[in-house]
């Protein structure tokens, strides 16, 4: 590591380049993932996809690489510790993981059963929290009004797949989309109630399905690296999932409390490096002196679903009351024929690009043999 980490220091001072204080150096990894310069608080998924169960995910923290492993569960403040080599050994063998697919609720029907005992006013908050989820398309229901539904053998397996709503552990989090395979880790501690049934809803977005909107692709927000409050995957750009328009005011974003901010306008040429970048990607570390304070207060709304929020779920159940189609599967063909028309273009413009500094090279070499 210390060779390794040597060579690196080197290579940067050559290129004017200094490694910041904590940076990391990772060995390689096997299978297309050489030596990697982190810096302190960078984060790469090393093994799997961003969100996907069984994947693994690297985190320098003050000059020490730890791992992880992707639970599948969103807003835990902390995911299970792996040791490194385990994802180096993976990667070596070509092991892979089949491309994230998140299941849906069939029928658009979600199900429910409490196991734990909550306080009256909360279980006032939770049938709130459900009868306001219900208003976007989606229906609710607890696994007893479940038995009783005249499609009960069309939804929730059967009536045997349901979120189980627990308040035994700290924390707000849950597991995203549908499992399928009986009680699913839905967790929601008094604390989760401060402020309504806002961040009751917002676990309930994640077991339908619905990633965070800070991860998403096209996002004007930043990450705070040096201020998260919950476990790293969650602040990781999702940018293999579909996606819908950014919106900066959706029940799924974080607030700047918890490590995400708007930047002030004077920054707005400026590139921004995501949680799984650094300098040498090009770009600038977020800091807390890059945030509009004002701007950034308007995150992390709890209240309600937003309109954008609704159109997601929309596009992913579609609305019966309506008739409307889920237009998921419309937008995913959209996304993927956008990337490969990307894909395509950069490679093209970095064949032209060896072209040109192959012909430059002819040019100097003849001009120095006349």
């Amino acid at each position: 590591m210390r060779i390794l980490l040597l060579f690196t220091v080197l290579v940067a001072i050559v290129h004017g380049f200094t490694p910041g204080r904590g940076s990391c150096v990772s060995k390689n990894m096997g299978s297309g993932l050489a030596s990697k310069y982190f810096s302190n608080g960078e984060v790469q998924t090393v093994y799997g996809l961003v969100g996907q169960k069984g994947a693994i995910y690297m985190t320098c923290k003050n000059g020490k690489l730890i791992c992880h492993e992707e639970d599948g569960i969103l807003d835990k403040t902390e995911e299970p510790l792996v040791n490194c080599q385990k994802a180096s050994a993976k990667r070596r063998l070509g092991l892979t993981l089949d491309p994230a697919k998140i299941k849906l609720w069939p029928e658009g029907v979600l199900c429910y059963k409490v196991e734990t005992e909550f306080k009256p006013k909360i279980q006032k908050l939770m049938k709130e929290g459900n009868a306001h989820l219900e208003s976007s398309g989606i229906r609710v229901l607890s696994i007893d009004e479940c038995k009783k539904a005249d499609d009960k053998d069309k939804i929730c397996g059967g009536c045997t797949d349901y979120l189980a709503i627990r308040n035994d552990k700290k924390g707000c989090f849950a597991a995203v989309g549908y499992q399928a395979n009986g009680g699913q880790s839905f967790n929601v501690e008094d604390g989760c109630f401060k402020v309504g049934f806002g961040r009751y809803v917002h676990e309930m977005l994640h077991s339908l399905g619905i990633y965070h909107e800070h991860a998403h692709p096209n996002k004007t927000s930043i990450i705070l690296r040096d201020e998260l409050k919950v476990a790293e995957n969650n602040y990781l750009p999702k940018t293999e999932a579909v996606y819908t328009k950014y919106d900066f005011v959706s029940l799924m974003h974080y607030s700047s409390n918890a490590g995400v901010c708007i930047p002030k306008k004077k920054y707005g040429d400026v590139k921004f490096c995501t949680i799984d970048k650094d300098e040498l990607d090009g770009c600038v570390i977020p800091k807390r002196k890059h945030c509009d304070k004002k701007e950034s207060k308007k995150l992390g709304q709890r209240k309600a679903l937003s309109k954008q929020d609704v159109n997601t779920i929309k596009a992913l159940y579609g609305c019966k009351d309506t008739g409307k189609e889920a237009t998921i599967h419309k937008l995913r063909a959209e996304q993927v024929k956008a990337k490969k028309k990307t894909t395509k273009s950069s490679k093209k413009k970095t064949k032209k690009h060896k072209k040109k500094k192959t012909k430059t090279k002819k040019a100097k070499k003849k001009s120095e043999d006349d």
